[in-house]
């Protein structure tokens, strides 16, 4: 993991160009559900030698819900895929017991796996010096046929589409993400930006300059529950997918889309323009 702390706010003007991905990747999982379809899809990318991101979607028993995890093996760190892995396992044992009956207590469960998860992958980091310091992002959700809940840590997505309106639900935990608060920088700029890659809050990592932290927090006011209608779209990425394309084009995408569809579109995109990255996703749509 990088160190979290900015010594260069140096921006740059990206000039990287379209280049030619190959036409059938990445390669496409769709799934069924009587309320909603899904389709997901992870690939290593045009230059990293292997995959680190992990995806996971999961049924509870009869379909009355569906757990959606994307995880980000942080890049430059030790064993960034076993810890992405160790994550989507973590989260995979909900399905095991009876879903909670009420959105509070499906945060709950969700905020149970993460605080797991980061201390599993800590455990495991710390068994030997090649895993040692290993992390990963997350960003996990548990979808009903009338809303969802969701959590993440570390700059992987979850974005709301409805009727070609993008709601970008989440917040990076990111460096860059702070200094395009503070209009030290511009949108234009993170591309390229020597920081994009530096994230303030992951699972695992090197505790000495990271901290975990999860959003959005429970607010009894305002609690994050968020509703769904018909052909509502939820859509949970890693950096190297969302990273390569404005936010704009999944709106303007999903439009009369099938979610294979979709991401085929959109993915391919993502490799076209760059794929430096591991690029993962997962797109549900509603029924």
């Amino acid at each position: 993991m990088a160190d979290t702390h900015p010594t260069d706010m140096t921006t740059e003007t990206s000039t990287e160009t379209p280049i030619e991905a190959p036409i059938d990747r990445p390669e496409i999982e769709t799934y069924s559900y009587p309320w909603a379809t899904v389709a997901s899809c992870s690939d290593v990318g045009l230059q990293r030698s292997q995959n680190d991101d992990r995806v996971l979607v999961k049924p509870w028993p009869d379909a009355e819900a569906l757990l959606l995890v994307v995880a980000d093996g942080l890049g430059g760190s030790q064993s960034g895929g076993l810890a992405a892995q160790i994550a989507c396992e973590t989260f995979a044992t909900l399905v095991e017991q009876p879903l909670p009956p009420t959105p509070k207590e499906r945060y709950e469960a969700l905020a149970e796996r993460c605080y797991a998860a980061d201390q599993e992958v800590l455990h495991q980091g710390g068994q030997s010096f090649q895993t040692l310091g290993m992390g990963c992002t997350v960003v996990s959700a548990i979808v009903t046929p009338q809303d969802y809940v969701y959590l993440h840590a570390g700059d992987s997505r979850l974005y709301q589409l409805r009727n070609g309106q993008v709601l970008r639900r989440s917040r990076d935990h990111s460096i860059v993400e702070l200094l395009l608060e503070s209009r030290r920088i511009k949108e234009a700029d993170i591309p390229t930006h020597p920081m994009r890659s530096v994230v303030n809050s992951c699972l695992g990592g090197k505790r000495s300059t990271e901290h975990f932290s999860i959003d959005p927090k429970w607010d009894e006011n305002n609690p994050p529950i968020y509703p769904l209608t018909a052909q509502d779209w939820l859509l949970l990425s890693t950096d190297g997918f969302h990273g390569y394309l404005p936010d704009i084009t999944f709106g303007q995408t999903s439009l009369d889309a099938e979610p294979m569809e979709f991401l085929r579109k959109i993915g391919h995109t993502a490799l076209q323009n760059g794929g430096r990255d591991n690029l993962s996703a997962i797109a549900l749509r509603m029924a």
